[in-house]
């Protein structure tokens, strides 16, 4: 079957595939996946590589795998364009001082990447609420983001309802 088509549809349909291409390959922005793991820290797999950043890891450490922050003191270090964030010292125990306690990674930031993350249990950022409590079930503390203390994951939730940020911490 041949198909016809005058020379107006052409332009339109040629602009349609190129838009649809661009949003389906995140606008040409390279992907960044984070496997979360429960109390223990994040597996960071980028298209050519994979960055593992553990609670307990030292400051300097994440800045030897990742380069240099967006911005940093001297308790967390920002990755703005890669969509993570971790957090350094615990003034109650001075063992954990400088090191790692909090790493969250955000899915709704604006980055240089298209960013994918997931639980141990298999939550993902964009997943509900309903979804966190049939995987995790009641939540130690609610409101605008889940804890789970004993598992050290946290899920933070968007205006509708959606994760935006999932956060490993040091169990408690």
């Amino acid at each position: 079957m041949i198909f016809k088509t005058n020379k107006n549809q052409l332009p339109f349909a040629l602009l349609l595939t190129l838009l649809t291409a661009g949003t389906l390959s995140g606008c040409g922005k390279e992907s960044l996946h984070v496997n979360a793991h429960d109390g223990q820290g994040f597996d960071i797999l980028f298209e050519d590589r994979t960055v593992s950043i553990r609670i307990g890891d030292r400051l300097d450490s994440v800045i030897s795998k990742l380069g240099e922050p967006d911005y940093r003191d001297e308790t967390s270090l920002n990755y703005w364009n890669m969509g993570l964030q971790f957090s350094a010292g615990f003034i109650l125990n001075p063992q954990r001082a400088g090191k790692i306690s909090n790493l969250s990674v955000c899915g709704t930031c604006d980055t240089d990447y298209a960013i994918s993350g997931i639980s141990d249990k298999g939550i993902e950022l964009g997943d509900t609420r309903d979804d966190v409590r049939a995987a995790y079930g009641s939540p130690d503390e609610s409101g605008t983001r889940d804890e789970y203390d004993a598992e050290g994951i946290w899920f933070t939730y968007s205006d509708n309802g959606r994760i935006h940020h999932i956060q490993v911490a040091w169990p408690r």
